[in-house]
């Protein structure tokens, strides 16, 4: 579902609603875990991050304020069209939208000395990340190549350098 232009609406800010997004980015709502990807497609698409860095779902009436306990979104699917330098590599959420990794969609991976220390992520839109899952990381991994002294990988047109190579 494509995101609605909340960045367009002011509504009035309407309270807090008991709505979470876990970590592993499962819904849940009063407790119970929400099962329909359409209504969890279309709450995704009315989510912001607001300059307060809260996370709200808006409307054109209404603001509500709802809890993320790490990231917004989980990409769970890699795939790439081409090859080589001339790959894109396109990354999905759980919530089925798809970003090409490249300006705007760039991957951090926080490293402390030589160690990883939280999983990757990439920018999906207006400031919401997703937390890249493990199986997507380990094939990421395998799409690393080394340019000159730096290890990276090729998509849509730009090497993007994810570390110095030791």
């Amino acid at each position: 579902m494509k995101p609605a232009p909340v960045h367009l609406w002011t509504p009035p800010y309407c309270g807090e609603i008991d709505l979470i997004i876990k970590s592993d980015g499962t819904w849940v709502h009063e407790g119970v875990v929400i099962r329909r990807q359409k209504l969890i497609e279309l709450f995704s698409s009315i989510l912001t991050l607001g300059s307060d860095r809260e996370f709200y779902l808006v409307s054109p009436h209404e603001k509500v304020r709802i809890k993320v306990e790490h990231h917004p979104f989980v990409i769970q699917k890699i795939d790439i069209e081409g090859e080589g330098s001339r790959q894109t590599v396109l990354l999905t959420t759980n919530e089925g939208e798809t970003v090409a990794v490249g300006e705007g969609h760039l991957i951090q991976i926080s490293l402390e000395g030589e160690f990883v220390t939280t999983a990757p992520t990439v920018h999906i839109r207006d400031g919401l990340v997703a937390q890249i899952n493990r199986s997507v990381y380990y094939q990421l991994a395998n799409l690393m190549v080394q340019k000159d002294d730096r290890i990276g990988l090729w998509s849509s047109g730009t090497f993007y350098c994810l570390q110095k190579a030791q």
